[in-house]
């Protein structure tokens, strides 16, 4: 940006013109009375607008962002500084705000060991292949020119790939050839690079010591903010700005103005002007009324050949006097749980089966019995829609355990750490006398070590033995109450269940499929799902079902333990699911990938001590598995944590039939492995609404979940206002959850799977 004594006189200059209320310098703040929208309160969830000259490598911990596979190198010297490629893929983005970026110029050369290929380095922009580019271990400057139909408006998705070796061993990892990159220019459409000093993202500068009393908005050229909105009666948009220049720059005009896209996705200049001077005060006041009470899309924006920043000293909706704007969607926000205390200090059995949709058990819908799960129904509250925080063990497992959602805590592949400022379940409870067990048949909580934290007592079989069970010492204790979370892996791959439930559906089936882990991905992978039959299909559910059954004959088998001990009616009992499975109701197997209904939907029943009564036996209202725990410290009258929790207690809602409306909130890394580019994906679902966004293709899904629950059309393009206005909430929230334990311990270094884990996880489908 401008040196730092540049900007304090001109902010010495602007402050001055401010004071000086007879002057030329004219200051008409609007009237705070008035103003129902103040933009600078949407900077904050939309920074996205990023630099395209200056590269920075992502931080090593927590869910990675959206430049992947960077590792800063000579950071310290000006002359060697430079990202080197650490994955095969690594990712950059730039943002060009009116799509007409034309050419992109990338130094490279190579380091370490091994042959230097024709082209072994190819790039591709927004998922669509460009270029090779010989490497060399000089520096080498290239120019890539860019179709006009590869880039969009917005952010785009630059990727760099370089394959290494298959089957390297692990100690010459840190010796192969890498690429390095020193430098990238983006030309726009006039020839231009972009401006390298300019800013890295529309920010606030904090003037409330001025006469004004708010923050200015620093817009960098070319950029945008925008907000969907329902306008109130008799609004105005009221701008005031001025343009700064970087030193030496030609008086080439910026562009600043403000458009408005109604319902009918019409666009209307509101206001428009092409400024030349520094340091001017230019103003905008347009009457809105033409729109009041309309849902629209308004944009304030700084473009064209010349570069500067834009600060905007206020940029305002007025609207009637008193009448603040209130957010459609507000945030999942962090908040305290109550502490009733009226579950008294019972056994704790919480029961993970790993992969389990709700719709595969009989108290949920289906037609095939499952005898355990149907005895915990009918004695206790079945959840009819629970959804998990993520589509995959690692990340939803971790918001079970904390009250978090997974971007909220940083975690993100396999080995990824919790924040060490927040409390697990198992911590929680500890403290307050009982003791923790931790019995699991999914090996990744071997090197997991945060989600273990609290636990006593760790319990793990045999890989794969998944017959085998907890003992009755293990679940109970006669002498202090005991939570025992139990994690059972079946009904997840591979679906080879024991007898007398291998067969019971899929004898029928005399096919070539062998609906295992590695072959179901392949299939989804190749995308020739359309070469299988019915048949096909229905004998890979029937294998699933199999599997779901050998899952609850192995739930009735721990509860006849509780049964032996006299226990089971004195005891909380939860039965749960980590996510779904799919099969292919959106075109995939498994899961991990998407966050449609059929990989988020699981099994939620509690069964409840007997010395409370008047609970509900079904909860209609929609729940996430980020509410065990503050419900759990509700009802056992846990004493405050340290940092409150996203989840909400469920007691309310089941013993005073509370009414719950609230938002849910799912997302995923998209793959399990950090040595694979993350695919991820997020979900905000409201009771009528439902988007799903791609951060990577900037694209959308929207759905009407009552009328539609199985989310089979998908409304964006019918409905774009509600869509946009969706979408918007979903990015605030999105920046919500990074912002929240900022104040939070930062999590630690991802941990490094060893060779035998890595082996046992792609087995189960989790890295390929």
């Amino acid at each position: 940006m401008f040196p730092t004594a540049l900007r304090q006189s001109l902010l010495a200059i602007l402050v001055a013109c401010l004071s000086l209320t007879l002057s030329s310098c004219s200051d008409r703040p609007p009237d705070s009375e008035k103003i129902w929208l103040d933009f600078a309160q949407e900077v904050w969830h939309q920074s996205g607008n990023v630099t395209t000259d200056l590269i920075s490598a992502p931080r090593k911990s927590g869910l990675d962002n959206l430049g992947y596979g960077w590792s800063r190198v000579h950071a310290d010297n000006p002359d060697r500084a430079a990202l080197e490629m650490r994955q095969q893929v690594s990712r950059l983005f730039f943002f060009s705000a009116d799509g007409d970026a034309e050419a992109i110029e990338i130094e490279v050369s190579a380091v370490g060991k091994g042959p230097l290929k024709q082209t072994p380095l190819t790039l591709s922009l927004n998922e669509k292949r460009l270029t090779g580019l010989p490497l060399t271990r000089a520096w080498r400057r290239h120019r890539v020119e860019l179709p006009g139909n590869a880039v969009r408006q917005g952010l785009n998705l630059l990727e760099l790939r370089f394959p290494h070796p298959k089957k390297a061993p692990r100690w010459r990892h840190k010796h192969r050839l890498r690429p390095h990159v020193r430098s990238l220019r983006i030309f726009a459409a006039n020839g231009r690079a972009l401006w390298p000093q300019r800013p890295t993202s529309i920010s606030l500068i904090d003037d409330s010591g001025s006469s004004l009393g708010r923050s200015t908005i620093q817009m960098p050229s070319p950029g945008w903010l925008e907000v969907v909105a329902n306008l109130p009666e008799r609004a105005r948009l009221r701008a005031r700005f001025q343009v700064e220049r970087p030193s030496g720059v030609d008086g080439e005009p910026v562009l600043v103005y403000g458009r408005l896209l109604d319902q009918r996705l019409e666009e209307h200049h509101l206001a428009q002007e092409r400024v030349t001077d520094s340091l001017e005060d230019h103003e905008f006041d347009v009457d809105l009324s033409a729109w009041q009470g309309q849902s629209v899309r308004l944009r304030l924006g700084v473009g064209g050949p010349g570069n500067a920043v834009v600060s905007w000293q206020w940029a305002v909706v007025e609207g009637p006097p008193g009448q603040t704007r209130q957010l459609e969607i507000e945030p999942i926000r962090r908040q305290e749980a109550p502490s009733s205390g009226r579950l008294g200090r019972p056994d704790i059995l919480i029961v993970l089966l790993d992969a389990a949709r709700a719709d595969a058990f009989s108290p949920f819908g289906s037609t095939r019995p499952t005898p355990a799960v149907e005895r915990l129904a009918a004695e206790g509250t079945r959840f009819e829609t629970a959804l998990a925080a993520s589509s995959w063990t690692g990340q939803s497992v971790s918001s079970i355990l904390t009250g978090f959602f997974p971007d909220t805590l940083g975690v993100g592949p396999w080995g990824s750490r919790l924040p060490s400022g927040i409390d697990t379940l198992a911590e929680l409870l500890t403290r307050i006398g009982y003791r923790t067990v931790l019995w699991t048949q999914h090996p990744f909580y071997k090197q997991q070590a945060d989600l273990k934290r609290g636990f006593q007592e760790f319990y793990r079989p045999a890989f794969q033995d998944y017959s085998a069970l907890p003992t009755p010492d293990q679940l109970m204790s006669d002498q202090q109450p005991t939570l025992a979370f139990v994690h059972l892996m079946p009904p997840h791959t591979p679906y080879t269940p024991p007898p007398p439930h291998r067969g019971s559906y899929s004898s029928w089936y005399t096919g070539p499929i062998e609906p295992e882990a590695t072959s179901l991905n392949s299939l989804t992978k190749r995308r020739d799902t359309g070469n299988l039959t019915d048949e096909d299909r229905r004998y890979i559910r029937d294998r699933y079902d199999e599997n779901v059954a050998f899952a609850d004959a192995q739930v009735g088998l721990l509860l006849s333990m509780l049964d032996s001990a006299g226990r089971y009616d004195s005891s909380l009992v939860i039965l749960l699911s980590d996510h779904g499975e799919a099969f292919l109701e959106h075109g995939r197997f498994l899961h991990t990938r998407t966050l449609h209904r059929e990989m988020l939907q699981v099994p939620l029943v509690v069964k409840w001590p007997d010395t409370v009564s008047g609970f509900r036996a079904a909860v209609a209202e929609s729940v996430t598995l980020v509410d065990l725990v503050p419900t759990l410290v509700d009802g056992l009258a846990v004493p405050e944590s340290k940092s409150g929790f996203q989840g909400r207690s469920l007691l309310p809602v089941v013993f005073d039939s509370a009414s719950r409306h609230e938002t849910l909130w799912a997302t995923t890394r998209g793959v399990a492995s950090y040595h694979q580019p993350p695919r991820p994906q997020q979900m905000l679902q409201t009771s009528q609404w439902k988007i799903l966004f791609d951060p990577l293709t900037d694209e959308s899904r929207l759905y009407q979940v009552e009328d539609d629950p199985a989310e089979t059309r998908d409304l964006s393009g019918e409905l774009p206002m509600r869509s946009l206005a969706l979408r918007q909430a979903l990015q605030r929230q999105a920046t919500f959850n990074r912002e929240m334990l900022r104040e939070a311990v930062v999590p630690g270094p991802i941990e490094e799977l060893d060779v035998e884990l890595e082996e046992q996880l792609e087995a189960l489908g989790y890295i390929n």
